[in-house]
C-alpha cells in the first residue's frame, strides 16, 4: 500500500511536470508571436512615415527628369519596399472598395457607378494588411441616365402595381393629380 501511494504520487508529479512543460512551451510560442507582432508594428510605422517620400519622388519623376543619383535612391527604396512585403493597392478601373480606398472625388462617367476612375494617392498593403488607403476619384451615374432609369423603373414596377389596384386605368390621373397637388403646395 505504501508502494502504491508512492507510485500514485510519482504519477501525479510526472503529470504535473508535463503540464508545466506544456505551459512553458506555450509561453515561449506566445512571447515569440508577440515579439514578431511588435517588430511588424514598428516596421509598419516607419514605412508609413516613408510613404510620403515615395509619393514625392514618383510625382517628381512624372513631371521632370531627375538626376541619376535620385533615380538610384528611388530604385533602392523600391527594393526595400519589396523586401518588406509592401505592395501597392491596384484599384484603377475596379469597383470602389471602402476597405481599401477613400473616395475623394466623384465624376459623371459612362462606366458603372463607383468605378475607380483615377488614383490620386496610392494605397499600400503590408503583409496583406492595409497600411494606407488609396485616395481615389470614382464614377457616378450621369444625370440623364438617372432620370431614364427612374422612368424605366416607373414603367416596370409602379405602373403595373396601379393597373392591378382598384384605380386601374386611372394611374396617370392619380399620378398627375399628385404632381398637381405638389405644384400647388410648392407655390404657397
Amino acid at each position: 500500500s505504501e508502494i502504491e501511494e508512492l507510485k500514485n504520487q510519482l504519477n501525479d508529479y510526472a503529470n504535473h511536470l508535463k503540464r508545466l512543460q506544456a505551459d512553458f512551451e506555450n509561453y515561449i510560442k506566445r512571447v515569440e508571436k508577440e515579439r514578431q507582432e511588435f517588430v511588424n508594428f514598428a516596421s509598419e510605422k516607419i514605412l508609413c512615415k516613408l510613404l510620403p517620400v515615395l509619393d514625392d519622388i514618383e510625382l517628381a519623376q512624372k513631371h521632370e527628369k531627375l538626376p541619376e543619383g535620385i533615380n538610384l535612391i528611388f530604385k533602392n527604396f523600391q527594393k526595400i519596399m519589396q523586401e518588406e512585403k509592401i505592395q501597392r493597392i491596384n484599384c484603377k478601373g475596379k469597383k470602389f472598395n471602402p476597405f481599401l480606398q477613400e473616395a475623394i472625388l466623384q465624376e459623371e462617367s459612362d462606366l458603372p457607378e463607383e468605378t475607380v476612375l483615377e488614383v490620386l494617392q496610392d494605397g499600400y498593403f503590408h503583409d496583406n494588411k492595409v497600411i494606407r488607403c488609396a485616395k481615389v476619384k470614382i464614377s457616378k451615374q450621369k444625370t440623364e441616365q438617372k432620370s431614364e432609369e427612374q422612368k424605366n423603373k416607373f414603367e416596370q414596377e409602379i405602373k403595373p402595381a396601379f393597373s392591378n389596384s382598384k384605380h386601374a386605368g386611372n394611374s396617370e390621373q392619380i399620378l398627375e393629380g399628385e404632381n398637381n397637388g405638389q405644384r400647388k403646395n410648392s407655390g404657397n
